[in-house]
């Protein structure tokens, strides 16, 4: 016997276009919640308890699906025209109902080793995509261990728990509002006139009295930088007048020296001089080139370093990530075999 997913009073009408080729890996209508064509779950009476008491209890209806393969097609496709062919989605037309078009189809291919949670558009709001490819994910453990039926009913409790919170939520908003209560303003401004007059003179008196104290640090602070500045400025003017002295003392001596000096030592100190001046240029010289090659050597390895970064960035090409989640989204339907627009996720396990 058939199983009626539009058993909850409201009818469903298929609308989308049937795919021949995705259709025929699958019955046209399931016979329980649990539809293991590729023959692996031992406990499948457990795993139809759990989806039926899900329905009945929480207006959830949710299909679990094994298939030996699925050929070429995509694990996402297969999923979404089960829940589209089979309508799973619950039928509500009563819009903003935490249960219109809420459902998902639970589908493992052991072949391929890939699990996939599809997820009508009435779900996807809170299953989202990374949440179902998580439940997929943390069923992994069990599918490995060939524990399908605790794995099936382990997404289908996650699923169901996002579902009861958006329940919650809109109980919640839906509850009346408590009245606000008038606000006895008359009272409150009496009171505060009693005790903010006095309370604003007082602050009044407060800051006027440290304001003038402030001034009065203030004048005492410029007095005293004024007198600072004029004590360095004579400070500094005697620093100069004894240098100059000094200049004048060294200059002396250096007259009385030069004219202790015969011709012969004069000329001789002169050579001197010039000797020295041109040594000193010559190193002057002599640096300018070492600055200048040493400049140069720093341009060749800055032009080297940026020559191997182009290169380096022109070999890199970024490829588009993609995860194997197998995730995608899709739109919101209105109910029937469109509440399947592409929502959910899944694994590799």
């Amino acid at each position: 016997m058939a199983l009626g997913f539009a058993s909850l009073g409201e009818a469903q009408t298929r609308t989308k276009p049937l795919n021949p080729k995705i259709d025929a890996l699958f019955p046209d209508s399931p016979k329980n919640f649990l539809t293991d064509l590729a023959h692996i779950v031992k406990d499948s009476d457990q795993v139809n308890a759990r989806l039926k008491a899900l329905r009945d209890s929480d207006r959830l209806n949710l299909v679990v699906v094994t298939l030996p393969t699925i050929g070429d097609e995509s694990i996402d496709d297969v999923a979404r025209e089960i829940g589209r062919k089979w309508m799973v989605a619950t039928a509500n037309d009563t819009l903003g109902s935490a249960v219109r078009n809420t459902g998902g189809v639970i589908l493992l291919v052991p072949s391929i080793r890939k699990c996939r949670v599809e997820v009508a558009t009435g779900s996807e709001g809170y299953m989202t995509d990374s949440r179902a490819a998580d439940a997929c994910r943390a069923a992994a453990d069990d599918f490995r261990a060939n524990n399908f039926g605790a794995g099936f009913i382990s997404i289908a409790n996650t699923f169901a728990a996002y579902h009861k919170e958006e329940l919650a939520r809109e109980a919640e908003a839906r509850l009346p509002k408590t009245p606000s209560q008038p606000i006895p303003w008359i009272p409150i401004l009496g009171w505060l006139a009693a005790i903010g007059l006095p309370l604003s003179l007082f602050l009044r008196h407060r800051y006027v009295k440290a304001r003038q104290q402030e001034e009065k640090e203030q004048a005492e602070r410029e007095r005293q930088d004024a007198e600072d500045r004029r004590l360095e400025a004579a400070a500094r003017a005697e620093r100069e007048r004894l240098a100059a002295i000094e200049r004048q003392r060294a200059e002396e001596q250096e007259r009385i020296r030069w004219n202790s000096l015969t011709p012969v030592q004069q000329a001789a100190e002169v050579a001197e001089r010039r000797r020295q001046a041109a040594a000193a240029a010559e190193r002057r010289r002599l640096q300018e080139i070492e600055d200048a090659k040493r400049r140069k050597r720093e341009a060749e390895e800055a032009e080297q370093r940026r020559r191997q970064q182009a290169q380096n960035t022109s070999t890199f090409t970024p490829t588009s990530s993609s995860s194997d989640s197998n995730s995608s989204s899709g739109g919101f339907g209105t109910g029937g075999s469109d509440s399947f627009g592409g929502g959910g996720g899944g694994s590799d396990y």
